[in-house]
């Protein structure tokens, strides 16, 4: 009989335990097609992935968390971190083209120590001017198998070589001391998985800082922003949250790989909302996340010239699939999300998100 190492531990309970959850989630990837065999080329064992786009020749997420064998030990000064010396790397997605990439990535470098790497992961091939690149020091990621957000986590958090994993957008500006907060909020707190930024808008004012779904009072679901439009001034210490978009947030990769990965098919490129469904699916198995206010981050806002009504509509039928999805589990969750909202009809959008959370 052949031995199988399954990493997604929803898969595995299902498998062994039976649990219905489980068997829910591992049933509709079979509907999917999503559910692939491989053949791990390190530990030769074989494995089944959710990813679509991983090569015949990928490792299982468990030889792809530690030192490869196979792997250059040379002390070449140029060959840049390897995995054993890594702690934390950076993945910048990059799915529409920033014209301030550049300064983002910049300030990124700036923050990173010599334990930390840079990824930027390219939502198709030239996809960046190579202007925005041929200087800055990373490692590039083409995904031929998606050109969304999910895609470009999913492919970091198997390739990635830090302990930690940070996804920093490409339109967020980074300050120097940005790091250092959410990995002393990391570390300080076992049972968290992720901690993220506040995001500031052009402003000066919050931006995000976690999301609460509820529901309106004619019982409609809805995700209302937290913190949203406050002064950070206004606000301190660490807030526990239900769920976070990824902005600018850092997360432990090998709990993160063992939760599951973020849903690949379900949101339509450029995959908004597929990181907060990712947030919420992580919260049913007792992982928590924080927003750490000592963080701050600057959005710099839509400037894209790849600006387009597509992306916009994309993002709305990612937000109603959200919703629909989420709209009857309110109840199995920790903390008590699942309490009425009464903001004015006025601020309530037709997609069922309040006016002022637009992504």
């Amino acid at each position: 009989m052949r031995k199988y190492f399954i990493p997604h531990e929803k898969f595995r309970e299902a498998l062994l335990k039976g649990r219905p959850a489980g068997l829910r989630d591992l049933e509709e990837a079979l509907r999917r097609g999503t559910l692939v065999e491989l053949r791990c080329p390190l530990c030769g064992e074989l494995h089944l992935s959710e990813l679509r786009f991983l090569s015949p020749l990928s490792p299982c997420p468990r030889c792809a968390s530690r030192p490869s064998p196979a792997e250059d030990t040379g002390d070449d000064p140029g060959a840049g971190p390897r995995e054993g010396d890594t702690r934390v790397t950076v993945l910048v997605p990059v799915l529409r083209g920033h014209p301030l990439l550049h300064l983002c990535l910049g300030a990124i470098l700036r923050s990173l120590g010599k334990e930390g790497e840079l990824m930027v992961s390219l939502a198709k091939p030239g996809s960046v001017p190579g202007r925005y690149l041929e200087n800055i020091p990373c490692r590039k990621l083409e995904n031929p198998g998606g050109t969304g957000l999910p895609a470009a986590v999913n492919q970091a958090l198997l390739e990635a070589r830090g302990d930690y994993l940070a996804v920093v957008r490409e339109d967020v500006l980074v300050r120097p001391d940005w790091l250092r907060h959410l990995l002393s909020a990391l570390e300080s707190d076992p049972g968290a998985l992720a901690a993220s930024a506040l995001i500031l808008d052009m402003d000066g004012n919050i931006c995000h800082a976690g999301y609460r779904p509820s529901r309106t009072p004619d019982g409609k679901p809805l995700l209302l922003p937290l913190r949203k439009g406050e002064r950070p001034s206004s606000v301190e210490g660490t807030d526990e949250v239900p769920a976070l978009a990824l902005y600018c947030a850092l997360l432990r990769r090998r709990p993160a790989l063992e939760t599951g990965f973020l849903d690949e098919e379900g949101y339509l490129p450029p995959g908004t909302y597929g990181d907060v469904d990712w947030t919420l699916r992580a919260r049913l198995y007792g992982f928590r996340f924080l927003v750490v206010h000592a963080s701050q981050a600057l959005r710099l806002g839509s400037m894209s010239a790849a600006e387009s009504p597509v992306h916009d509509e994309s993002s709305l039928r990612n937000l109603d699939f959200l919703l629909q999805r989420w709209s009857h589990a309110e109840g199995a969750f920790p903390l008590s999300i699942a309490e009425e909202a009464s903001p004015p009809s006025s601020q309530v959008s037709r997609s069922g998100v309040h006016a002022q959370s637009s992504r």
